[in-house]
C-alpha cells in the first residue's frame, strides 16, 4: 500500500510540474505581432506604437495630439528633452538631436496633414451648403470671404505639415551627410523603413497638392514659368515654380530626349502632363507580379493629354451612328450600312473603301506612341546642414527618366532611385477596354476595323522590337502581364521595347495579314526612315492563336496567287460558311468552273490593280529574324467545326466593306453570279469571316500551311499539353494525343523550327511561367546573337537558315519529325524567376 501511495504521489507531481512548464500558444499569431511593430501612420489610421508610446508618456491621446498640435509638440520635445534647431551657424556642429526623434515628428506632422485633409474646412465644396430652411441657399458675399479665409488656412497648413514631415523624414534618411556623425546601422532597421516609407507618402501628398490646380494647396500660389535651359545639380530645367505664403516648390524635369519629344514644353502650359499617377494609387489595374527597382523616390505615371483611348462607348457610339461616320481606326469615312453594293459605280466602292490604297497619313493615324511617361519623383528640402534642413521653406521637386537614371547624387552620395516599370503597363490596362472592345470589333458587321499599333514606351532608337500579335477575340490586353513578366529582367528591359498589334479578328485572314503588314512598315518608316537605328534591326515578332498565324505569314515568302488555280484541291465547296448578304449565307455542292475562278481574279486585278495582288504576295518583314509562335493551328482545328463553335461563328458576320469589295465589282460585271462566287477561290478566302477560315477543312488553311518562312529567319514553336502527359507519350503518340484542348501538336508543329517547347496547359499557355521563362531564354540568346549589351553568357551554337528548312533541331541536333519526345522541353516553375 505504501509502494502504490509513493507512485501515485509521484506521478501526480510528474503531471504538476510538467503543466507548469508547459508554453501555451501565444494569444497573437507572428503576423499580426509584426505588423503591430512595422505599421505606422502610412498603413493605417493610427500612428505606430513608438509614438503612441511618447503620446502615452506626454499624457495625450492621437486624436488630443490632432486637436491641440502645437501643444501636443511640445509637450512631446520635453518629453524627449528635445533643444531648439534653430541655433546660430557656428553652433551647428554642437547641435544634438536624435535620429529616432525625427523619425517620430515626421510620423506625427504627415498625421496632422491627413487630419487636416478631412476637415470640413479644406475640402473643396461643389455646391453651396443645405440650408436648414431654405434648400441650397446661397453664400453671402461676406460668408463666402469667410469661407475662402477658412479654407486657405486649412490647406495652408496641411501644406506646412506636409513640408515639415518631409523635413524631418529626409534628415532622418540623411543624418549623417548633414550632421558629420556615423550613426548608421550596416542593418536596415525597422525605423529606416518606415522613415523611408513617411519620406516617400509625404513627397506624394505634397506633389498631389500641387497637380490638383484649383483645389490644391497650392491653388493661389504664384507660378513661375519654364526654364528650358538645364540647371540645377541633375542639369534638369526648370518645369515651374510655386509660391505660396513663404514656401516655395521648385518643379525640375529631367532634360531627357524621350521627354523633350513628348512633352509640349514650349507651349508654356501650367501643367506640362493631363495627369500625374502616383504607384500608390488606386487606379492603376492590378498585374500578377510587379516590376520595381527599390531604391529613393516616388514612381509615378505620367498621363499625355492626347492619348490614344479605346473604350466601349466610342464603338457602339460609332456602330449605332446613323450619320456618315468615321471609323477611329482609320480616321476615314464609311459607307452607309444601308447602302446595296450593286447600286454603287465600281469607281464609288473603290473610292469610298478604307481598305484600299491607304495614304501613310491615314496608317499613321493608327500608330500610337505611349500616351504614358514613367518618371520618378524626389524631393529635396534646400540645406547641407540639419538646422537648415529642418526649418527649410524652399522645397526641390526632381522628376527623373527612371529608365536613364538607375542613382542619384545627395549630399555627396550615391543612392538608387526607384522605379515602377508596371506602372505604366497597369494603367494603359486600366484606362483602355481592350478586352471589350476585341470582342465587339470581332462581332462589328457595319465597318472593318483596321489595326493598331501601340508602342508600350517612348521609342527608343537602340532597343530591339518586339512585336506581339494577340489571338482570336482577344486584344493586347492578353499580352500585358506577359510583358510585364519579361521585363522584370532588367537586361531584357534594357534592350527591347515591344509594338502592340490590336486588330478585329473577323476580317478574312489574309486581309488582315495586308492591313497588319502595312501598320507595321508604317511604323519602322516613322520612326527611322533611313532604316539605320539597331530598332530597325534584329526584331522579333511574337504571335499567339490566330496571331500565330497572323505572324508566320509576316515572316513568309510566297506568292499564293498560283496556288488558286489549282482550286478543286483547296477547298471542298460545302464547307463556305460565316458569309454575308443573302445567298452568299448558303451553302452550294456546284464547283465553280475553273474558267469562273480565273475571270473572277482578273475582274478584281482590273479594279484594284496592285492593291489585289499584294493581299496575295506574302514577303517577310525585313526588319524580323526571329519569331515564336504560341499555339498556332497552323493546319486548323476540328474546334472550329464543333456544333458550337459553328453556332458562335454564325453570330460573327464580315463587315459591309469587305462584302462591298468583294461582290460589288464581281456581281456589277454581269458575268458571275453569287453562287459562282461563293464557291470560287476569292468567295472562300474573302467572304469568310476569320473564326471561320480556322477550320482544319478550310480553304485558307489548305492555301497557307506549307508557306515557306524566310531563309533568314529563326522560328520557335510554343504548344499546350492539357493532359500533362507529354513527357510519357512517344513517337507518334505525340501527333496523336498531344493538344491544349483547341489546337492539337500537329497543327502547332513546324519542321525546321529551332526549338519546339510544350508546356503542359491549356490554350491561353502564352500567360504560363514556364512559356515567359522560355521566352526568356530565346530573348536572352537572341540578345547575345545580334547585340552587345546582355550580360548573359551564351552560345550561339545555330547553323544556317537552310539547315532549319531541312528539319535539323540546333538545340539537340536530333531531327524534328524521328525525335519529338526528345526535344520536349521541360522547366521547373521554381526556376522561372519571374520576380
Amino acid at each position: 500500500m505504501t509502494k502504490l501511495t509513493l507512485s501515485t504521489l509521484s506521478l501526480t507531481l510528474t503531471l504538476v510540474i510538467t503543466g507548469c512548464s508547459t508554453l501555451h500558444k501565444p494569444k497573437q499569431i507572428q503576423s499580426k505581432i509584426i505588423d503591430t511593430h512595422r505599421a505606422n501612420i502610412t498603413t493605417r489610421p493610427q500612428i505606430s506604437a513608438a509614438a503612441s508610446s511618447i503620446l502615452l508618456s506626454s499624457g495625450l491621446t492621437q486624436d488630443e495630439c490632432m486637436n491641440a498640435f502645437n501643444d501636443c509638440l511640445d509637450k512631446v520635445k520635453e518629453v524627449l528633452a528635445f533643444g531648439n534647431p534653430q541655433v546660430a551657424v557656428n553652433d551647428r556642429q554642437h547641435q544634438q538631436i536624435a535620429r529616432p526623434t525625427l523619425a517620430l515628428l515626421s510620423e506625427l506632422y504627415y498625421t496632422k496633414a491627413l487630419s487636416l485633409g478631412e476637415q470640413d474646412a479644406c475640402q473643396n465644396p461643389t455646391r453651396p451648403p443645405l440650408d436648414p430652411y431654405y434648400a441650397n441657399a446661397p453664400l453671402s458675399a461676406s460668408e463666402q470671404a469667410d469661407k475662402q479665409k477658412e479654407r486657405h488656412a486649412c490647406l495652408s497648413a496641411k501644406r506646412d505639415a506636409i513640408k515639415a514631415s518631409i523635413n524631418h523624414s529626409y534628415a532622418y534618411l540623411f543624418y549623417d551627410s548633414l550632421t558629420g556623425q556615423k550613426t548608421t546601422s550596416p542593418l536596415v532597421t525597422e525605423s529606416d523603413i518606415k522613415a523611408q516609407d513617411l519620406y516617400h507618402v509625404a513627397s506624394n501628398a505634397l506633389i498631389g497638392e500641387l497637380y490638383q490646380a484649383q483645389n490644391g494647396a497650392f491653388a493661389n500660389a504664384h507660378q513661375q514659368g519654364f526654364n528650358l535651359t538645364p540647371t540645377s545639380d541633375y542639369g534638369h530645367i526648370l518645369a515651374n515654380s510655386y509660391h505660396s505664403d513663404d514656401v516655395t516648390v521648385n518643379l525640375y524635369l529631367a532634360h531627357d530626349p524621350d521627354y523633350m519629344a513628348n512633352l509640349d514644353v514650349s507651349s508654356q502650359n501650367q501643367h506640362l502632363l493631363a495627369d500625374l499617377v502616383s504607384a500608390y494609387d488606386s487606379r492603376l489595374a492590378d498585374l500578377n507580379t510587379t516590376s520595381s527597382r527599390a531604391g529613393l523616390g516616388v514612381p509615378y505615371v505620367g498621363v499625355l493629354p492626347d492619348r490614344p483611348m479605346i473604350t466601349l462607348r466610342e464603338l457602339v457610339g460609332q456602330n449605332q451612328s446613323t450619320e456618315p461616320r468615321t471609323n477611329h481606326a482609320t480616321n476615314s469615312p464609311t459607307t452607309d450600312p444601308a447602302d446595296n453594293p450593286t447600286d454603287n459605280p465600281t469607281n464609288d466602292i473603290k473610292a469610298n473603301n478604307p481598305l484600299l490604297s491607304q495614304d501613310l497619313d491615314s496608317i499613321a493615324s493608327r500608330i500610337h506612341p505611349t500616351g504614358h511617361m514613367l518618371l520618378t519623383g524626389v524631393v529635396k528640402p534646400q540645406g547641407t546642414h540639419l538646422p537648415d534642413v529642418l526649418s527649410a521653406n524652399v522645397l526641390d521637386v526632381h522628376f527623373f527618366n527612371p529608365y536613364k537614371t538607375k542613382d542619384i547624387e545627395i549630399l555627396g552620395k550615391n543612392y538608387p532611385l526607384s522605379a515602377n516599370f508596371s506602372a505604366g503597363y497597369a494603367l494603359w490596362l486600366a484606362e483602355n477596354q481592350l478586352q471589350g472592345v476585341g470582342i465587339l470589333n470581332m462581332l462589328n458587321k457595319n465597318t472593318a476595323t483596321l489595326p493598331q499599333l501601340f508602342m508600350l514606351k517612348p521609342y527608343d532608337p537602340n532597343q530591339k522590337v518586339i512585336i506581339m500579335i494577340h489571338g482570336l477575340a482577344s486584344s493586347p490586353a492578353t499580352w500585358v502581364n506577359l510583358t510585364n513578366n519579361l521585363f522584370a529582367d532588367p537586361v531584357l528591359r534594357d534592350n527591347y521595347q515591344v509594338w502592340q498589334v490590336f486588330y478585329a479578328t473577323n476580317l478574312p485572314m489574309l486581309e488582315n495579314r495586308y492591313q497588319i503588314r502595312e501598320v507595321i512598315d508604317t511604323a519602322y518608316t516613322l520612326t527611322d526612315p533611313d532604316g539605320t537605328h539597331p530598332a530597325s534591326q534584329h526584331s522579333m515578332i511574337i504571335g499567339h492563336s490566330m496571331g500565330g498565324i497572323m505572324a508566320r505569314m509576316l515572316v513568309a515568302d510566297d506568292d499564293l496567287l498560283p496556288r488558286l488555280d489549282d482550286w478543286d484541291k483547296l477547298v471542298d465547296a460545302t464547307h463556305i460558311d460565316g458569309m454575308d448578304d443573302g445567298d452568299l449565307n448558303k451553302t452550294t455542292n456546284n464547283q465553280t468552273h475553273p474558267h469562273d475562278n480565273t475571270l473572277i481574279r482578273q475582274l478584281l486585278a482590273d479594279t484594284y490593280q496592285e492593291d489585289f495582288n499584294n493581299r496575295f504576295a506574302l514577303h517577310a518583314l525585313p526588319q524580323v529574324d526571329t519569331a515564336v509562335f504560341i499555339s498556332a493551328p497552323f493546319a486548323g482545328t476540328d474546334y472550329a467545326d464543333r456544333w458550337f463553335t459553328r453556332f458562335a461563328r454564325r453570330v460573327v458576320r464580315l463587315p459591309l466593306d469587305i462584302t462591298k469589295t468583294v461582290t460589288g465589282t464581281i456581281i456589277n460585271s454581269g458575268q458571275v453570279d453569287s453562287t459562282q462566287l461563293q464557291n470560287s477561290a476569292i468567295g472562300s478566302l474573302y467572304l469568310q469571316n476569320g473564326p471561320s477560315q480556322l477550320s482544319d477543312q478550310s480553304a485558307f488553311i489548305k492555301l497557307t500551311k506549307e508557306l515557306t518562312i524566310n531563309d533568314n529567319v529563326a522560328y520557335h514553336t510554343i504548344m499546350g499539353d492539357r493532359a500533362g502527359n507529354a513527357e510519357s507519350l512517344q513517337g507518334n503518340l505525340v501527333r496523336q494525343n498531344l493538344s491544349d484542348g483547341i489546337v492539337p501538336y500537329d497543327s502547332s508543329h513546324l519542321d525546321g523550327a529551332i526549338s519546339e517547347t510544350v508546356v503542359t496547359g491549356g490554350h491561353n499557355i502564352h500567360e504560363n511561367p514556364k512559356t515567359i521563362l522560355q521566352l526568356r531564354k530565346i530573348l536572352h540568346e537572341h540578345l547575345a546573337r545580334h547585340g552587345d549589351h546582355t550580360t548573359t553568357d551564351v552560345a550561339n551554337d545555330e547553323k544556317d537558315g537552310q539547315d532549319r528548312k531541312d528539319g535539323q533541331d540546333k538545340e539537340s541536333g536530333k531531327s524534328t519529325t524521328d525525335d519529338i519526345d526528345e526535344k520536349i522541353v521541360k522547366e521547373e516553375e521554381t526556376n522561372a524567376n519571374l520576380n
